[in-house]
């Protein structure tokens, strides 16, 4: 998720590998940094295959407990290692994380709106729609995820499935902009709560419970830090600081496990 996540919950890693040479057979393998001598002996593996003159990604899941002790990834072929880096990330300690996927939400002035709320530590992630995790399991770490129509076109099936299956489990999930868009063939149909009222030829805000997450919808995409972009925050946070009981959230993790 952008490099931050939660500890009580699993760490999908984006690991890159950029093979000059021959094709190899060999593993990745991440492991706890012998030399801050950790206790944690446990070490996740996977087998892999690089083709010539490739760059492949990969990935791996690994909990967050160990995510923040800063383990060591490393490529290895038979009893050769090629190459090796540290997990690279910040955890969210205490606080409520907003996943946002679209640039013109994070020009909607919405980290100047959280600043006015004292009650509680936000912490806002931007991530491109394309690395978003295809299994809701992987998208615990997130409180809160928005959405604006222009990232549709690179959210493909299992990573639609992933974010209602997450709102379901207890996310809120905030969707802005053009309502004709969201009813599209784009997996959201749905979900989308039907505007309560239209001004100006725009539909205004509407939620929904779904599961035991809630989906809120705004026609008005918030943009720069005006009155408009504020107005829009306090439809979906409220007009004050915000208790943390009043966010759906995902308060039993047993279900994922």
């Amino acid at each position: 998720l952008g490099g931050m996540y939660k500890t009580g919950q699993p760490v999908e890693l984006l690991i890159t590998v950029e093979n000059n040479g021959p094709a190899l057979a060999g593993m990745i393998r991440v492991r706890p940094d012998v030399e801050r001598k950790l206790t944690e002996l446990v070490r996740f593996e996977k087998e892999v295959q690089i083709p010539a003159d490739t760059t492949e990604q990969l990935r791996m899941v690994i909990p967050g407990d160990m995510a923040a002790q800063a383990p060591v990834v490393e490529l290895v072929s038979g009893e050769t290692l090629l190459a090796k880096s540290r997990v690279d990330g910040a955890v969210v300690r205490g606080g409520r994380f907003i996943l946002v996927l679209g640039e013109n939400i994070m020009s909607g002035g919405l980290q100047e709106w959280l600043s006015g709320s004292s009650d509680s530590q936000w912490n806002v992630k931007f991530l491109p729609p394309g690395e978003v995790p295809a299994d809701s399991l992987l998208l615990g770490a997130a409180d809160v995820i928005m959405i604006d129509p222009t990232v549709l076109p690179a959210l493909d099936g299992p990573r639609v499935r992933a974010i209602k299956e997450w709102t379901h489990l207890g996310g809120l999930l905030a969707l802005f902009g053009d309502y004709a868009v969201f009813e599209g063939e784009n997996g959201f149909s749905d979900i989308i709560p039907a505007p309560l009222a239209v001004e100006n030829g725009t539909p205004g805000p509407a939620r929904r419970d779904l599961g035991r997450g809630q989906v809120f919808y705004c026609g008005v995409a918030p943009q720069g830090p005006g009155d408009e972009a504020k107005a829009v925050w306090s439809a979906l946070f409220g007009d004050g600081p915000v208790p943390e009981e009043n966010i759906p959230a995902i308060k039993d993790h047993s279900l994922y496990y």
